[in-house]
């Protein structure tokens, strides 16, 4: 009988250890409703994908201030309410916050999952001579979190009665804008010299700009195969226009301007 009342004894302990066990495990990935984080986001496939570069020199009219919108996403629970999201200049800033650009107060709206963060850019007399970077950094207000980071996330939609994936993207929590009021080569360039557009030079670039508009030419970095090569025969024709009038069009190096 003893016998009997040990072993039951040691089969109720381990029922209650391996309940207590399961208990524990439960609370271990139980995950906070009331979650909610906020993070950079952009295409992995993207020329730039933590940062941009920016040039007042592009607009056709001067310009006192502009606008660069970057895309913000949720990690957590869509609410019915607004929620604050924090933004700061981090360490590697040299523009000055107040002087070069403006960090505004934005919410994400209520039933929303991403918003545009609005960074405001003042287009100062150094801006020349001068290249400015901005580190911006999501901080933790009382409404949202740091978001998740680093995750590549791919969804699937239904497009033409057919599966498709879309563009992986991923989540930061830092993002860097580099501006100044200069025509400088852009990192899209080589594509387009090895497409028949020439060798770089700013003189080329400010007659493409004339040519083609300040909104095609920001875009560049996405253009199809297609458009390069429409645009390359725009240009061309444009240059020829130019040289039965001018005569040849010599860039700041003291070459001629070819689109070969």
């Amino acid at each position: 009988m003893k016998n009997k009342i040990n072993l039951y004894s040691a089969l109720l302990m381990i029922f209650f250890v391996l309940v207590f066990s399961s208990c524990e495990k439960s609370e271990i990935i139980t995950i906070d409703e009331n979650y909610g984080g906020i993070a950079f986001f952009t295409a992995s496939g993207s020329t730039e994908a933590d940062s941009l570069s920016y040039s007042f020199a592009y607009n056709t009219t001067e310009l006192e201030r502009d606008t660069i919108f970057i895309d913000m996403r949720l990690t957590g629970e869509i609410k019915s309410y607004d929620r604050e999201i924090g933004v700061t200049a981090a360490e590697g800033t040299t523009a000055v916050q107040g002087v070069n650009f403006e960090l505004p107060k934005v919410m994400l709206p209520a039933g929303e999952y991403a918003v545009k963060y609005p960074l405001v850019l003042f287009n100062t007399p150094d801006l020349t001579t001068k290249d400015f970077r901005i580190v911006l950094k999501v901080i933790e207000t009382k409404d949202l979190k740091i978001g998740a980071l680093g995750r590549e996330i791919g969804t699937t939609v239904i497009a033409n009665g057919g599966i498709r994936n879309s563009s992986t993207t991923i989540n930061m929590d830092k993002y860097v804008v580099n501006f100044n009021n200069k025509l400088t080569e852009p990192d899209y360039w080589a594509g387009l010299e090895a497409s028949g557009y020439g060798t770089f030079s700013i003189t080329k670039f400010q007659f493409m700009l004339k040519t083609l508009g300040t909104e095609k030419m920001e875009l560049a970095a996405q253009w199809n195969y297609n458009q390069t090569l429409s645009y390359l025969v725009q240009m061309q024709n444009a240059l020829q226009a130019y040289e039965q009038q001018n005569g040849e069009m010599i860039d700041e190096n003291g070459q001629p301007v070819l689109f070969e």
